[in-house]
């Protein structure tokens, strides 16, 4: 439990630091860029962000999987994913050369992809070494590295602002970090082991059959995520795309607090193997109280003052982008939901999960084509978005609690209750400064929580167990 602790907390300080510090620079970013370019730049992203978890193939979860329980083995798994890793780097860079021509992308996005490309081709071969952290449970390794590309990337964008240049300067970045991802993750994993050059083609096969159903999981969550934005180019202009990608991006830095906790609590229960004892039920019930606490104020707050948020964290030119972020702020709201049910899935119910998602991402693609195509706009996208992840929740927490006991409606009362009184006290001084309404508002609600003893010392003592050594 705190291992556990350590784990989800040192990830979540890198990313809290990665999120404000990257996210305090995009909104420099935004504002410079202005709707177009911004949109041809999320453009990119948006298909660098999905290979960066697809170019792993899924193999980095069947190994934790598999060496967790028997270290001895890593050395031997080392070696063969490496090889296996070579083939899916290349393929990959093909598909950034070839993808953007097939669809006549104008030629500042076409040398956008080939940059991210070759940046994850490098970083492709660092994925071995980096899945032996996750082995031995030291995932404060991953969050030093973090921080060394979040100063990497912040420091890049702030100079490409600076020397006043275009959208396609910031995307040599990613050559540079996936360089350094190679040597950082080759020189820490020596400590554990080093390449066991047994080449084992059965072995090989055994990655990729199994790591197959995590890569398409991986892949599916992030096509549910990016699909939209690669539909809309087809039928938008740049500029609505760049409102949406606005309104997606706060979304995306609130995202690491459920990422954080599915990372840790993989290895966990990999090792735990049966999730029904009673120790592993209460750190499971223990992180749903916690991400269902953070969920329902953000959805709620979110929705009502949208307006505020945009023009607080952007300028006037980005108005456009508050009605999508009114229904997108839940879609992140049911990530911290439904977080540690999507764990056991991938983990238990693995070609479930495929399954579901595969036909959640076939149904989103779906909409978006018939929608946009029809000149639905935005906040089509946005609607079928967040109907796509009510799916997914709704189909992942059904079945995950068939392999755990986890409690869900229990949670949502207390934090209701503070949420609605954390909103009525807002409402009352709407129109000054957001971040002191945010700030109040947020000490409003946890202050309630305190007195009800929702939240308890229980609570106060697990935490300070995180920083406490044996």
């Amino acid at each position: 439990s705190r291992q556990l602790g350590r784990n989800i907390f040192s990830l979540g300080l890198s990313r809290v630091v990665y999120g404000i510090i990257i996210f305090v620079v995009y909104i420099r970013l935004v504002t410079y860029l202005g709707p177009e370019s911004f949109g041809k730049l999320s453009l990119v992203l948006a298909y660098y962000t999905i290979f960066f978890i697809l170019i792993d193939f899924g193999i980095s979860r069947f190994i934790t999987r598999e060496v967790s329980p028997r270290k001895d083995l890593a050395g031997v798994y080392l070696a063969n994913h490496l090889l296996v890793q070579i083939l899916v780097a290349f393929l990959t860079l093909a598909f950034f050369v070839v993808v953007p021509r097939l669809f006549d992308y104008e030629p500042g996005v076409i040398y956008g992809m080939l940059l991210v490309g070759i940046g994850l081709m490098i970083g492709a071969f660092s994925i071995p070494f980096r899945v032996l952290a996750d082995v031995w449970q030291r995932l404060d390794i991953a969050s030093a590295l973090n921080f060394l590309n979040t100063i990497l990337t912040a420091s890049w964008m702030a100079l490409a602002i600076y020397l006043k240049r275009d959208f396609i300067f910031i995307f040599w970045v990613y050559i540079v970090i996936g360089l350094l991802s190679v040597v950082f993750y080759w020189v820490v994993s020596r400590r554990w082991t080093r390449p066991v050059f047994e080449v084992s083609f059965p072995l090989m096969r055994r990655m990729l059959l199994f790591g197959m159903p995590f890569a398409l999981i991986s892949g599916f969550e992030l096509l549910i995520q990016k699909v939209d934005a690669i539909i809309q180019k087809f039928y938008l202009p740049f500029e609505q795309l760049g409102y949406y990608s606005a309104a997606y991006r706060f979304l995306d830095f609130l995202t690491f607090i459920p990422a954080v906790a599915a990372l840790s609590l993989f290895p966990f229960l990999a090792e735990a193997v049966i999730l029904n004892k009673p120790e592993v039920t209460a750190i499971l019930n223990r992180l749903n109280r916690y991400l269902i606490l953070l969920a329902l104020p953000l959805g709620v707050a979110g929705t009502v003052f949208a307006p505020e948020i945009i023009r607080t964290l952007f300028d006037a030119s980005y108005d456009a982008a508050a009605a999508p972020f009114q229904i997108l702020i839940w879609v992140s709201a049911i990530t911290f939901i439904y977080a540690v049910p999507n764990v056991i899935m991938q983990l238990k119910r693995t070609s479930a999960t495929a399954v579901i998602l595969a036909v959640v991402t076939v149904l989103n693609a779906g909409a978006n084509w018939f929608f946009l195509s029809r000149g639905g706009g935005i906040i089509a996208s946005a609607w079928i978005t967040f109907f796509s992840y009510v799916l997914i929740a709704t189909s992942f927490i059904l079945i995950a609690q068939r392999e755990a006991v986890l409690n869900f409606i229990r949670y949502l009362f207390w934090p209701g209750i503070a949420t609605a009184l954390m909103v009525v006290v807002m409402l009352q001084l709407r129109g000054l400064n957001f971040y002191f309404l945010a700030a109040l508002g947020g000490s409003t609600y946890l202050a309630f929580l305190f007195v009800v003893r929702f939240i308890k010392k229980d609570d106060l003592l697990y935490l300070r167990a995180i920083f406490t050594r044996q």
